[in-house]
């Protein structure tokens, strides 16, 4: 075991010289491997982030003007409310008026029939 020849000495050490470079040629090529790999991620990254900022700022517009309209369609709305008042009163005033009349068309009635005697 310990005496080895020299001659096997140099084979084996020349060996493992031819497979350590290899060894570290692999390795070089896997580190750019990784490199590229990772660029290309940042890349991805860096474009995915650009779209999903479009399109918050489409969905904030999209809101925002919904929004507004809300408040457009809400305001013509009170404007609409505040002018039925007026109507509302007509309409109340007419049925009181109505229910009055029919109560009063009932007693002339009945006292021409004699039903109810003044």
């Amino acid at each position: 075991m310990g005496s080895a020849d020299p001659e096997e000495r140099k084979k084996f050490r020349n060996a493992f010289l031819i497979s350590a470079r290899q060894t570290l040629a692999k390795a070089k090529e896997l580190k750019d491997s990784l490199a590229q790999i990772e660029e290309q991620l940042t890349t991805a990254k860096t474009e995915i982030s650009e779209k999903v900022h479009t399109e918050n700022v489409k969905c904030y517009r999209n809101i925002s003007d919904l929004f507004r309209s809300m408040d457009e369609r809400l305001d013509k709305l009170t404007v609409m409310e505040s002018r039925m008042h007026p109507v509302r009163i007509f309409s109340l005033t007419g049925m009181i008026l109505g229910i009055v009349n029919l109560v009063v068309l009932l007693l002339v009635l009945l006292v021409s029939v004699g039903v109810i005697a003044f």
